[in-house]
């Protein structure tokens, strides 16, 4: 979760000269569990 946190907290400020005008975060509870995970 410490991750997934960072990661929202990056989206929030976006990359250098970005202009970040809002993110949405929607904590839900977990329906299954997932073996593997990657964002391509």
């Amino acid at each position: 979760k410490e991750k997934i946190e960072e990661m929202i907290q990056f989206c929030k400020k976006g990359p250098f000269l970005a202009e970040v005008e809002g993110v949405v975060v929607d904590w839900q509870k977990e329906d299954r569990q997932f073996s593997d995970f990657t964002i391509q």
